[in-house]
């Protein structure tokens, strides 16, 4: 797939790469969870920031790999009326046979009459009282912390704060709120508590946050946030890139069969969708499926963190990187599980797929350094795989 629209737009392939992984992340971080090694349990969530100034045809891309999802958007808007439609119908007669109860109990009660039978009636018809249906909503880009809480809460649990033109968001107000976008990276709970209208606990939501935006509404969100975004591990949860331009270079010709490369993919997105779309009419979003690594990932998973650990300590690679470095591990974790269950592969992950992955993320935290240091070596673990 990202050799079809490599083809069909000649943009940076971390552009590329970045804007197929939004779907995947937002579909599996729904339906599973990673285990790297015994008793770690993590969220398969990655989150995405690609610097590219305008014309790079981020808009473009992001049409190519997001159109399964619009799609299925406007297929569940769709439901969403109908069933509203009988929502309200029902209600309407729940709300008339109520009055009816009532009624007939204020005359019982007027009458002196015996009246268990109809407050038994009561109690049973307040039971059948009609649910209103969820409105499901897996896309958002201009949305604020209280309404991406409450559609976490509502909506399914599973959502991607995502824009091409990542200054929608960064100026936004739910990037505001690092320390719930935090949690929901972390796969923590966190409480909503209000004086006029519900109260309530998320539980297991899942959130990625892709966008891809121009040099000057980033440098000016971090003129405002970085010291925040930065000393409180935001940024650090990011795969941030920033990819050289093709601009000028975008010559040549486009492959016929483009998009034949891109039918797997999009066959694969809508397969996830609708074992998503069950689990929510289930009301089943809150188990996952826990990926676990083969003994050979496991041990290289655990020498990939010891490596970072180590290169964090003073005159380390990565001692003036540490909030990137810390989160290594665990990011590279997530990009496997991502890539081996998009796959359709079964069984554990194997150590191949953890090194490849292991590459990407290496690749990101490199783009990450060249804002404070030299690219670092190449690591022994890696050179010996």
């Amino acid at each position: 797939a990202i050799m079809g629209a490599a083809s069909k737009t000649k943009a940076p392939t971390a552009l590329i790469f970045a804007s197929a992984m939004t779907p995947v992340s937002l579909l599996c971080q729904g339906m599973t969870n990673v285990s790297p090694t015994e008793g770690v349990t993590l969220p398969v969530s990655c989150n995405f920031c690609t610097v590219a100034e305008s014309g790079e045809r981020k808009s473009t891309v992001d049409k190519l790999f997001m159109m399964s999802l619009h799609e299925y958007e406007r297929e569940i808007e769709t439901r969403y009326n109908d069933s509203m439609q009988d929502y309200e119908t029902e209600r309407y007669i729940w709300e008339e046979e109520l009055k009816a109860l009532k009624n007939v109990l204020n005359k019982k009660i007027k009458n002196k009459q015996p009246r268990e039978e109809v407050k038994e009636l009561i109690r049973d018809h307040q039971e059948d009282r009609p649910r209103e249906p969820s409105r499901v909503q897996l896309l958002s880009s201009d949305i604020t912390p209280e309404a991406l809480q409450y559609q976490l809460h509502k909506g399914g649990g599973s959502m991607v704060l995502h824009s091409a033109e990542g200054d929608i968001i960064l100026g936004g107000k739910a990037i505001q709120n690092l320390g719930m976008l935090n949690d929901l990276w972390d796969g923590s709970p966190f409480t909503v508590s209000r004086r006029t209208s519900e109260s309530f606990t998320v539980h297991d939501a899942r959130l990625t946050a892709s966008l891809m935006v121009q040099d000057a509404p980033l440098r000016k969100y971090f003129k405002r946030s970085q010291e925040q975004a930065r000393g409180s591990g935001f940024l650090a949860r990011f795969f941030f890139c920033r990819p050289q331009s093709t601009i000028g270079s975008r010559t040549g010709p486009v492959l016929e069969n483009y998009q034949e490369q891109l039918a797997p993919y999009h066959l694969r997105l809508r397969q996830l969708l609708e074992m998503y779309g069950q689990k929510i009419n289930n009301k089943d979003h809150v188990r996952r499926k826990a990926l676990t690594f083969t003994p050979e990932a496991d041990m290289r998973w655990m020498d990939i963190c010891e490596y970072f650990e180590r290169e964090m300590a003073e005159g380390g690679t990565y001692c003036l990187l540490k909030d990137f470095a810390s989160k290594e591990g665990n990011k590279v974790s997530r990009q496997a599980a991502l890539f081996h269950y998009f796959s359709g592969a079964e069984g554990d992950i194997p150590e191949s797929t953890l090194m490849d992955a292991q590459k990407i993320s290496q690749w990101y935290l490199n783009e990450a350094l060249t804002l404070l240091g030299p690219v670092p070596e190449e690591p022994q673990f890696i050179q010996d795989a």
